[in-house]
């Protein structure tokens, strides 16, 4: 940019050269010579102000990078803390029982059986209520009519008529990412983790063992979390949450996982870790709302506990 910048100034002189002295003409007044002098000195300014804009610009954009670089760096240091501190969380859980959860009692499960809708109070998901994963939903949900397309649905393990043979070249390339037979694996481990998040969590371990890098192993690895979570086993379902902020913590997964790892840390009555990860939650997710506004909730209820 500066070899233009001093070419297109060079240019300039000459232009201004050859206007005012053509070739076999008196030379230049004191008049002309003072302006022509004139002329090249404001150049030579708007070359500076140039340069100085370029050099403003580069450092604007080192803050912006090194601002970004710090904010991962701050991630990553505090997951390490918490996979550090996380045995003596365990420890600290066997000498108090946990506070009693709503998530799964007596009558979740009875609104399980009958199907009934029953927000989670401790959550942003419910069980019991046929709501699949909102942020994944079953193969072939974008080309369907049907209005509840958020629910896993049978006809994903179903194979094609053969009344219809459809052509196998066609029907492979409308298929999208993750292919059928894995889709089928996950929806099969989502409608187990509805009606039994015990039952559950084998499955999708399962799935995270045949399909590593599949587009769903981050989602497959923050279910294991939510199931043992509505299990009341806290320790176990901090180890899978940060799991998810370890290895997938640019997927859509991550807020909900930080907010239930700080769900799990006040269920095992760890105020000081519960508050610092709820506050990271508002902090480094700043444009989800929901998850940010739950955080808030609870982070007001330990405050009104006087935790």
């Amino acid at each position: 940019m500066q070899n233009q910048l001093n070419r297109s100034v060079l240019g300039a002189l000459v232009a201004t050269l050859l206007a005012v002295s053509p070739v076999g003409a008196a030379p230049l007044s004191d008049e002309a010579a003072v302006q022509l002098l004139q002329r090249v000195n404001e150049l030579e300014q708007e070359l500076r102000n140039l340069r100085g804009d370029n050099e403003k610009l580069q450092n604007e954009l080192e803050i912006v990078q090194k601002s970004q670089r710090d904010t991962f760096q701050q991630v990553d240091e505090r997951i390490e803390k918490l996979q550090d501190a996380s045995p003596d969380t365990a420890a600290q859980a066997d000498k108090a029982e946990p506070t009693p959860d709503k998530v799964l009692d007596n009558a979740d499960v009875d609104a399980l059986k009958a199907k009934e809708t029953k927000p989670d109070p401790n959550g942003f998901y419910s069980y019991g209520t046929d709501k699949s994963d909102d942020k994944n939903p079953p193969a072939g949900a974008g080309k369907t009519t049907d209005t509840n397309v958020d629910s896993p649905t049978d006809k994903t393990t179903e194979p094609p008529s053969t009344s219809k043979a459809p052509d196998s070249s066609t029907t492979a390339d409308k298929t999208p990412a993750p292919e059928r037979e894995e889709r089928s694996v996950y929806d099969d481990a989502f409608k187990t983790l509805l009606q039994d998040p015990k039952e559950a969590v084998p499955e999708f371990r399962a799935f995270l063992k045949d399909y590593p890098k599949s587009p769903l192993a981050s989602s497959a690895q923050y279910w294991v979390g939510e199931a043992l979570y509505a299990e009341k086993d806290f320790k176990g379902a901090i180890e899978e949450f940060l799991v998810v902020l370890k290895e997938h913590k640019g997927s859509d997964k991550a807020p909900d996982a930080a907010l239930k790892l700080g769900y799990s840390f006040y269920e095992l009555k760890d105020w000081e870790k519960a508050r610092k990860t709820l506050q990271d939650v508002i902090s480094f997710f700043p444009d989800n709302a929901e998850t940010r506004k739950l955080a808030q909730e609870r982070l007001d209820q330990m405050k009104t506990e006087g935790h």
